[in-house]
This record gives structure tokens, sequence and C-alpha cells, in this order.
């Protein structure tokens, strides 16, 4: 088997090409008719036809000021009115919630001003309302009616939980969150309330 070898390279040519695969030069030998490879035909063509031309861009959609197919209107108005629908929605809850929580603030205020109105025992003087930071509350009542009279007061307005008597001129009274405190001095009854939150 006979070797073939590039003249310009000096390259091993394969079998059967009219051409070097490693540096391209043409193979010249008497065999060449032979081969299998033809050498690339060039075409007649006109010059213009074969500079490179850049193309423009060309619109793939309708022009502007066209009408959109009926499939596209209708999909972009449904999901308009879904949007519209769930904004809707939301704003709604919103409100809900705003009025849900003002009705509620309402019900406790109310609430826990009745229950300062049942606290004070009635014709004593207040020398003390305050409410504090954590909004606990503390009233301090004096009266001129006995430790007795107050107490019995208290026991049947409240129907209170716990009744401890300290000594016999101090009760401590307790319902719920309530503390009452009845303390007895000097012909006046001075009443300690303490309201936690």
């Amino acid at each position: 088997m006979i070797v073939l070898k590039c003249e310009v390279c000096g390259a091993e040519l394969v079998p059967a090409t009219n051409f070097c695969r490693q540096c391209g030069s043409a193979v010249s030998d008497a065999n060449a008719e032979k081969r299998s490879e033809a050498p690339t035909a060039l075409f007649n063509c006109p010059p213009a036809s074969s500079i490179t031309q850049r193309l423009d861009p060309r619109p793939t959609g309708p022009e502007p000021g066209t009408h959109r197919p009926a499939s596209l209107s209708a999909g972009s108005q449904s999901s308009g009115r879904q949007k519209f629908v769930i904004i809707g929605l939301v704003v709604v809850l919103i409100v809900v919630g705003v009025l849900t929580t003002f009705v509620v603030m309402r019900m406790q205020n109310a609430n826990a001003n009745v229950e300062a109105s049942t606290l004070s025992y009635p014709g004593a003087a207040t020398v003390l309302n305050m409410t504090n930071t954590d909004g606990s509350r503390t009233i301090h009542l004096q009266t001129k009616d006995p430790l007795a009279r107050v107490e019995s007061w208290y026991q049947s307005t409240l129907k209170l939980s716990k009744t401890v008597k300290l000594t016999s001129t101090s009760v401590v009274m307790k319902k719920d969150k309530v503390t009452i405190t009845l303390a007895e001095e000097a012909g006046t009854t001075n009443i300690l309330i303490k309201q936690a939150p």
C-alpha cells in the first residue's frame, strides 16, 4: 500500500481524496481522476445576489391601529375583570376588618365605663381616678358611711368571688380582675379599687 503525503505540509493524505485534510492544498497526482471527491463547482450567479444584504426588521403582529383578533381581546378582557374582582374583594375585606375592630373597641370601652360606674360607691368622694399606661385602673374613694355598710353594698352589687377580713377595720374583696380594699379610719371609710386590664 502506497502512503501519499501532502507536497505542501507533508501530512499523510487520506486515500481517495483530492485535497489535504491538514492544510487544504489540492492533491496533484496521476490518479486524481479516480478519486471520489470532485472539486467544488462555482455557479455563474449575478454579482448583486452574491453580496450579503442587511434585512430590515418587519412587524410580526398586527399594525398599530388595526383590529386585534377576537380571541386575544376576549382573553385580556377576562384577565382584566378577574383583577378587578380580586382588588374589589381585598378592599371589601379591609373595610370589614376596620369596621369590626372599631365596633369591638367601642363595646370594650362601653363595658369598661359600665364597670367603672358600678365600682363607685354611691355618695363617695373621689380622691384619685387614674388609668395606668398598661391599661390598669386605680380608684381611691372616701365616704363617711361605716365599713360594714360599704362592704354589704359591694357584696350585693358586684357578687364578689372572695372576701377576706384582715382586721376589724379592713377588708379585701375580689371579683375577676377587680380588687377592692376597704379600710376604716377616724370615722371615714377609704375604698381602694384596682382593676387589671
